[in-house]
């Protein structure tokens, strides 16, 4: 398990890096990528408590996939209450499907602990 832990962490981290400086472009907030990295502490911390095997790989695929769910999915939008400033809801986005993510892969772990010690 502990091989599990390591590797979705390494791919975490390059998944942050190249998202933070590969890609500012598309997204041009500094806070996001970091932001972004709560749901993965709290989806590695579910992993270290349930003991999962699939979350994991959820928790480390779920950040680059959810970032391109927000690219492909973004709309950008003048707000006139806030001075007519431009908006997008890519961070939303963003946010909400890589909890979703995290959550199922949990969900399936949850699962699959049960199942197994059901079997016995």
């Amino acid at each position: 398990m502990k091989k599990r832990i390591v590797i979705g962490l390494f791919v975490i981290i390059c998944s942050f890096l190249i998202i933070r400086f590969g890609f500012f472009d598309l997204y041009g907030s500094y806070d996001a990528p970091y932001m972004a990295l709560l749901p993965a502490i709290i989806g590695i911390a579910g992993t270290v408590i349930i003991g999962g095997t699939i979350t994991p790989y959820t928790v480390a695929l779920g950040y680059p996939v959810s970032f391109f769910l927000s690219q492909l999915f973004k709309v950008s939008y003048i707000d006139p209450m806030r001075g007519n400033a431009m908006y997008s809801n890519y961070f939303e986005i963003w946010i909400i499907s890589y909890s979703i993510i995290i959550i199922a892969g949990l969900i399936i772990d949850f699962i699959l602990k049960r199942v197994k010690t059901q079997n016995r």
